[in-house]
């Protein structure tokens, strides 16, 4: 019976359906991977919020992309970036004066919903 309930709606892929269960606000192992440097740092504050955040930088700047060793070195990380605890609620903040919320990473009705109560619960 759990397995039925659990299977409805994701696929039959383990990894697609990791990236479901993160999607919608289950647990998993997954790191967020976004090439919008905000976006990052808006999951880096949205998570673990009595911790401090991490964005980590990964570099593709190698020239030719025609060998294996191109593509091990490609994925490299270069630095990370600490967004302390008590940082984070400012900067969703002005994340979201620009546009950068859960309503806009994620349009299903239930995020637009939730983001227009708390705007409203904060006025």
């Amino acid at each position: 019976m759990k397995d039925k309930i659990i299977s409805e709606g994701f696929s039959n892929n383990a990894f697609e359906r990791l990236i479901t269960m993160q999607h919608y606000g289950l647990p998993t192992r997954l790191m967020d991977f976004s090439t919008n440097p905000l976006v990052a740092l808006f999951f880096a504050c949205l998570s673990d919020r009595d911790k401090d955040g991490e964005i980590i930088i990964l570099y593709d700047y190698l020239e030719r992309y025609d060998s294996r060793e191109v593509l091990t070195i490609a994925t490299m990380i270069e630095k990370s970036i600490i967004i302390p605890v008590e940082e984070k609620m400012q900067l969703l903040s002005e994340l979201d004066a620009i546009g950068i919320n859960e309503s806009f990473l994620f349009p299903e009705l239930e995020h637009q919903a939730a983001y227009i109560k708390q705007k409203f619960e904060e006025v």
